[in-house]
């Protein structure tokens, strides 16, 4: 990839980080930084590449050296790939370039955009170029935010499995009828009337599920949803449904759970009362909101366990914002994304999480190596990014590991220098004895033979002890190194761990906290190789958001502008992002 599609790639998802701000906390963000075309364009194509890595796994898997599998099911993958090429003769064409099997595709393409091996069209609406042998192949952004969109739906809906779950919570209060909750005694007789029900469709055959199945499934929840927070549901649907599934060899078995512990009745009262809603406009709402925080604390796992909602509904946000040249985000929601702005505010956090991603992988994964120039360990970083002036104080991993191989190979080959100048220390000396030996005997041809062999084993001996003192050295000065700039490792090695966990998409979010306060929420990320955990760190977001604190900014900002210490003005968190954006467009177009 060229060094401007790294700028553009930062710029939009950094902007859009700010632009979510805006929303998502109490500071004053002029939310017109996100009005550049180019910039929402590059926040889409970065929010697309940070999906292809977190569910690369799930996608496609590598069988051979031209094949590839996918967890998704067969037809549902092939309903995907229609929305970016065309089926002739059982290829598949995009661009005019030929593929044998969808699986293929959606490899080139999550390869290509983890490798940076495309270009980005500005024109048009927005496309990426990948590169294929001599082949440029332009795929359309519009198509390609279907691909995902349509993509998440068939990862929760369509994958292969022999067993797929929904939960859902109800709460069976008649909402044209019952008035609304007035003081702390309704409140809590309705929380304890919630219920919380798992539905689990399980193949009785020990195979796969049927897409007809799958599908089956999908509408049984979807009849649910449409009166989720009553359970006003139509009955007969639900007993046909039913029906297909007993005849389709799978089995739906219902579990339903109620909140018990009093300390679980008096977090929702809270939570209640800080959002204020003894004063909403409906009982609605009210239950919308309390049905929703039951399911919370009852399975906390099910609305905890990933980002792909908060990557689906950025995507639609983003390409809506595109479309529309609208950046009032409450008013779009409500007007042109959904019915039901609970929904999306529901999954604000996954939103705001997925942002800060983006804005960390353009940041640091994908310009890694070639912006802070620090792909191989080197005891010269005159040139490179010095790690080590990021403050990272604030980052706890529970497991850490510091690149030290360079120390490990050094010790290594002074080890291995060491024992090769002992054996050959211990000739010499079998030698020498061996021409006492000869001497005494007066074997003159011995004794020759014998002294060519002392000459060249000094001669050897002489070489190999410059090698040690050589490694010695190296050794010293690489440990030294490792010691005088020991935070440096440590940060680097932070930095890496956390991208290399979104590369493999080791990434969790484990826990919500009061409404109120969703920054308090903890993402997970776990860094796995050749399955030992490498890196694994818990951290909140409002602590997340500490890695683009003014302080780190200005670091990486006086590196991309070629600063030493000079002085900084002293200047707003929103102007010194703007000032970074430009040096950053500045240094990556030299």
């Amino acid at each position: 990839m060229e060094k401007q599609t790294v700028s553009e790639f930062y710029n939009g998802s950094a902007s859009y980080y700010w632009y979510l701000n805006h929303y998502y906390s109490d500071k004053n963000i002029n939310f017109n930084i996100f009005n550049n075309e180019q910039y929402q364009i590059g926040a889409q194509v970065s929010l697309i590449s940070l999906f292809f890595l977190i569910k690369k796994e799930d996608l496609v898997e590598k069988e051979g050296d031209l094949s590839f599998s996918s967890k998704v099911i067969d037809e549902k993958l092939e309903e995907n790939i229609s929305f970016l090429a065309k089926k002739e003769n059982s290829k598949y064409v995009i661009d005019n370039y030929l593929f044998n099997e969808p699986t293929e595709i959606i490899a080139l393409i999550r390869n290509k955009l983890a490798h940076g091996d495309y270009e980005i069209d500005y024109t048009n609406d927005g496309s990426i170029i990948l590169n294929k042998e001599s082949f440029k192949i332009k795929i359309p952004l519009k198509k390609l935010n279907l691909l995902i969109c349509s993509s998440i739906e068939s990862l929760i809906c369509y994958s292969k499995t022999k067993k797929i779950s929904r939960i859902m919570s109800f709460c069976p209060i008649n909402l044209k009828t019952t008035e609304i909750i007035k003081n702390k005694e309704e409140l809590v007789n309705v929380i304890k009337t919630i219920e919380v029900s798992n539905y689990i469709l399980e193949s009785k055959n020990n195979n796969y599920i049927s897409k007809k199945s799958l599908d089956y499934f999908k509408i049984y929840i979807d009849v649910l949803k449409q009166n989720q927070q009553t359970k006003q549901d139509d009955d007969r649907i639900l007993l046909k449904l039913e029906k297909q599934f007993e005849s389709d060899n799978t089995d739906l078995i219902i579990s339903s759970k109620k909140i018990k512990l009093q300390e679980d009745i008096n977090k929702i009262i809270k939570m209640f009362e800080n959002e204020n809603l003894y004063n909403a406009q409906n009982l609605e709402t009210q239950i919308k909101f309390l049905t929703l925080r039951v399911l919370e604390i009852i399975e906390p796992n099910y609305l905890n366990s990933g980002l792909l909602p908060g990557i689906l509904y950025n995507l639609i946000l983003i390409s809506k914002i595109y479309e529309t040249k609208n950046l009032d985000m409450i008013n779009l929601i409500k007007t042109e994304l959904s019915n039901n702005y609970n929904l999306y505010k529901l999954y604000s956090t996954e939103m705001f999480i997925s942002s800060i991603l983006m804005q960390f992988y353009t940041l640091f994964c994908f310009p890694f190596d070639n912006i802070y120039l620090n792909k191989r360990y080197s005891l010269n970083r005159e040139n490179c990014f010095d790690f080590g002036k990021l403050n990272l104080d604030f980052v706890n991993p529970t497991k850490l590991t510091i690149y030290n191989i360079p120390l490990d190979e050094a010790l290594k080959a002074k080890e291995s220098s060491i024992k090769e100048l002992s054996e050959i220390k211990n000739n010499l000396l079998r030698e020498k004895t061996n021409l006492e030996k000869v001497t005494i005997l007066n074997n003159t041809q011995a004794i020759e033979i014998i002294n060519d062999n002392i000459i060249r084993l000094n001669q050897k001996y002489n070489c190999i002890l410059s090698k040690v003192n050589i490694n010695s050295d190296k050794h010293i000065q690489i440990k030294e190194d490792y010691i005088k700039n020991e935070k440096y490792f440590k940060n680097r090695a932070i930095i890496e761990g956390i991208r290399n966990a979104i590369a493999h998409g080791n990434i969790k979010i484990n826990k919500y906290k009061e409404v109120s306060n969703f920054k308090n929420t903890i993402i997970s990320f776990k860094d796995i190789y050749n399955e030992n955990i490498e890196f694994e760190l818990d951290i909140s977001i409002s602590d997340f958001e500490k890695l683009f604190s003014d302080e780190n900014i200005i670091t990486i900002q006086k590196f991309l502008n070629n600063q030493n210490d000079e002085e900084i003005n002293n200047e707003t968190s929103l102007n010194k992002f703007q000032k970074i954006i430009n040096i950053i467009k500045r240094r990556c177009n030299i």
